[in-house]
């Protein structure tokens, strides 16, 4: 026990300390107390119980200066925390009743275990502190069953600098008088990352001020508790309106004849069944009964004479002449005693033939797993899908989305749904993160979520096998006989394998042209059903080229070509340079033209040129001012033409300058464009070189960047920013803001128009937020340098951004 603490605990002389097989426990009985629970500090002193603060090597898993308290109805708990950006922390609170059974892992999966504790968990709560993902399970005698999940379903307010939750005792089974053990713990997302930070189990802690272990091959043992014993307090408190919503699973069948009212607090039977205490409204159904739930006293069912279906208006609830335990009769104030949710239909498809074609059993199951109640992420518990031919398969869900602002006639409702598909019981999609639905009143009451298996569109395979015919001049390198030039990919038959079995020829055997001129070939032949997609490097003597620039990249368009000698034929890839792919392999000149028709330039004006350095010396373009590259119009070459208001200059990029160029023109000296991002284009060395220059398109002065399809927007209203940085290496950071709140999506395209990641599909207040992109797939694959596409869609209005990816 460290000073600290025992300093603390002569803080109170009515704190005893006992031993409990081999854990210090505190047994402490504080001051009764209700708390708002609002991220706000009002715990009266008397209620702190621990001073933790200090005790990790990095403040953001700190768990600092706990408090706890209960009321007739609650036990509260609060503690200081600030998470300070970092991602994937998770809070967890721990706890146990005085039967010593109960769960010995970790309800989230953690690397956190209590075999050798004397009480074992009977609850577990946690709260991602980065999404608000909040849980309370119950130990069921052999697994962690759920009580509440979702989007701040428990109250617990986070990231306010103070942690606040309130557990209903009814919960927890808890009453006056009655001893409960109670840890929190502070941990990141993951089934290797143990007890960061805890209250009790300081000696057991991976953080300490001296260092911290992240990742742990076996759970870490945890036996110590604060033993809290719950003050008997008088109930003067009415009972309030939790929420309310349908009950039972909505699977297939989503006509409801059955729904919940929850309190906050256990009720009194006679006056909670009494069918005359309820109005319904948004309904015709009338209600037959009404039931307490015998293991969780604080909820209500009622028992429809028809049931209800999804639509677009909410059903409500108010409640009178219902009292709790100690005789308080509900408040009729149409606030605390009212309550709606908007029902909402999903019906899920799922088509399953490119899995299927490798994955296929006798019989084939598919589910839906999910984090909103009916569905969860257990497995096969409930949303079996049917097989409606051609191996798409559906099933239709039903979900109750508790509404706000009930009872002043206004009510909103939405969540966030994340969901997979799942095969056969045990093989979830592969996607890197979940799939993710916004579930709002302001939508249909039904929607249909149609997707491939893992995204994989057989639009983005081949239909048939195709050959790519690579080269790589290596003359730069001079190979000898002896030495191996190879290819290694991301799609079978390449491999990232090394030594790779894909050695290239300078044989002057087809497809090679000529036997030893330093350029190397081979024919690759990719199978039908290969991703499309395909990244790739070359290999010398074993060693990877271009450790720091990334992949190459090609497009198995398999629309235009087939094999060699097939009648579409294999599709060529132009030569490569070895060592050169985020840089030029030769000297290429490039030609630049600008129409400066509109301004009028007269022969006193100056036009000039200018851009990213090349990275080499000396520079041939770079944003100095005066420029080094003025621009012409008389006629002479790269000018087609004298006196006609366009300019033009011939640059040459020396060998192994950078691909990418940003630039753009000035007039005297005067850069275009002050409010636009910058001109871009890659320089091609595949086919252009000194003396056979590339042409880019004629540039118009001042118009860097048009208006996106061609839709003027609001000022200061709705605006897509430039991500930054751009160009980017591996991550970006795009911002946006929106004038109201509403739904948003944002998503990211490649060149052909194909999604390639959806960064943002939910509902987002008003005002600017920010979203990072690591330059990954929906399915967490890496994607190649080049040119992407950002699109925001959000309240009717639209936009998109070119963004730049360099490996």
């Amino acid at each position: 026990m460290s000073n600290r603490k025992r300093a603390f605990l002569k803080l109170f002389p009515v704190i005893t300390v006992v031993l409990l097989l081999t854990a210090f426990t505190a047994i402490y009985s504080g001051v009764t107390q209700s708390i708002t629970v609002d991220g706000s500090n009002d715990f009266l002193p008397a209620n702190l119980v621990d001073l933790d603060g200090g005790d990790t090597e990095f403040a953001p898993l700190d768990i600092d200066t706990v408090y706890v308290t209960n009321d007739a109805n609650k036990l509260y708990i609060g503690f200081y925390y600030d998470k300070d950006g970092w991602t994937n922390n998770q809070l967890g609170i721990v706890i146990a009743d005085t039967d010593t059974a109960g769960g010995t892992t970790d309800a989230w999966g953690h690397a956190i275990a209590w075999n050798n504790a004397p009480h074992k968990p009977d609850y577990q709560a946690y709260c991602n502190m980065d999404n608000s993902w909040q849980e309370l399970r119950e130990w069921g005698g052999s697994s962690w069953d759920l009580v509440y999940s979702g989007t701040s379903s428990l109250g617990w307010v986070n990231n306010t600098g103070f942690e606040e939750v309130g557990f209903n005792l009814s919960d927890l089974g808890a009453s006056a008088g009655d001893t409960l053990f109670i840890e929190l713990i502070s941990t990141q997302d993951g089934s290797t990352k143990g007890p960061l930070d805890c209250m009790a189990n300081d000696d057991d802690q991976l953080s300490t001020t001296g260092g911290t272990t992240w990742d742990v091959a076996q759970p870490v043992e945890l036996d110590s508790m604060l033993t809290y014993v719950i003050v008997a307090t008088g109930d003067t408190d009415p009972p309030v309106v939790d929420y309310f919503k349908h009950k039972g699973e909505a699977i297939d069948d989503l006509s409801a004849d059955v729904l919940e009212v929850g309190f906050n607090e256990p009720v009194d039977e006679t006056t909670a069944e009494n069918t005359g205490n309820y109005t319904l409204t948004g309904t015709s159904a009338s209600i037959d009964s009404a039931r307490v739930n015998s293991s969780f006293p604080s909820r209500v069912s009622l028992y429809l004479d028809s049931g209800i279906t999804p639509q677009n208006s909410f059903y409500q609830v108010k409640v009178t002449g219902v009292e709790d335990l100690a005789a308080n009769t509900i408040v009729d104030n149409d606030t605390t005693n009212v309550a709606c949710f908007f029902y909402k239909g999903l019906l899920f498809r799922g088509r399953m033939k490119m899995h299927l074609r490798t994955h296929s059993f006798p019989t084939d199951t598919f589910t839906v797993e999910g984090s909103l109640d009916p569905l969860t992420f257990a497995g096969c518990d409930n949303a079996f899908m049917t097989d409606k031919g051609d191996s798409v398969y559906e099933v239709l869900v039903g979900f109750s989305v508790l509404g706000e602002g009930c009872h002043t006639g206004s009510p909103a409702a939405d969540t966030t749904l994340e969901w997979k598909f799942m095969h056969q019981c045990t093989e979830y999609e592969p996607l890197a993160s979940n799939r993710q639905h916004l579930l709002s009143h302001a939508e249909e009451s039904y929607d249909t979520l149609d997707f491939w298996w893992n995204d994989e569109d057989p639009t983005l395979f081949t239909d048939h096998q195709i050959d790519v015919v690579f080269s790589v001049d290596m003359n730069n390198f001079s190979p000898g006989p002896d030495s191996v030039v190879a290819i290694n990919g991301s799609e079978l038959p390449l491999s990232f394998a090394v030594p790779s079995v894909n050695e290239m020829k300078d044989d002057g055997v087809a497809p090679d042209a000529s036997a030893g001129d330093g350029i190397y070939t081979l024919a690759v032949r990719f199978p039908a059903g290969t991703f499309k997609d395909v990244g790739y490097k070359f290999l010398y003597n074993d060693v990877y080229e271009c450790q720091s620039q990334g992949n190459r990249d090609v497009y198995l368009n398999d629309a235009a070509y087939d094999t060699l000698g097939g009648t579409m034929g294999a599709l060529e890839m132009p030569l490569a340079y070895y060592d050169r792919c985020g840089v030029i392999g030769r000297d290429v000149e490039v030609v630049f033209k600008v129409n400066l028709g509109y301004y009028d330039p007269d022969a006193g004006d100056t036009i000039s040129l200018n851009g990213t350095p090349n990275n080499q010396t000396p520079q041939v373009i770079n944003w100095d001012i005066p420029s080094i590259n003025q621009m012409r119009n008389d006629g002479v070459y790269p000018d087609e033409t004298a006196g006609d208001d366009c300019y033009a200059i011939s640059i040459v990029f020396p060998d192994s300058s950078d691909k990418y160029v940003e630039y753009k023109y000035l007039f005297n000296s005067v850069y275009e464009c002050t409010t636009q991002a910058n001109r871009y284009f890659y320089i091609d060395d595949s086919y252009d070189a000194a003396g056979n220059p590339q042409v880019l398109e004629m540039d118009h002065y001042n118009a860097c960047q048009p208006t996106d399809d061609g839709m003027e927007m609001p000022a200061n209203s709705f605006t897509l920013k430039q991500n930054y940085p751009n160009p980017f290496n591996p991550s970006t950071r795009i911002s946006f803001s929106v004038p109201e709140a509403g739904r948003a999506v944002l998503r990211i395209y490649n060149v052909r128009g194909q999604l390639v990641r959806t960064l943002l599909d939910r509902r987002v207040e008003a005002g600017e937020m920010t979203v990072s992109w690591n330059g990954k797939d929906q399915n967490g694959r890496a994607v190649s340098s080049g040119v992407y596409f950002c699109n925001l869609r959000t309240s009717g209005m639209k936009a998109t951004r070119k963004m730049v990816l360099l490996r």
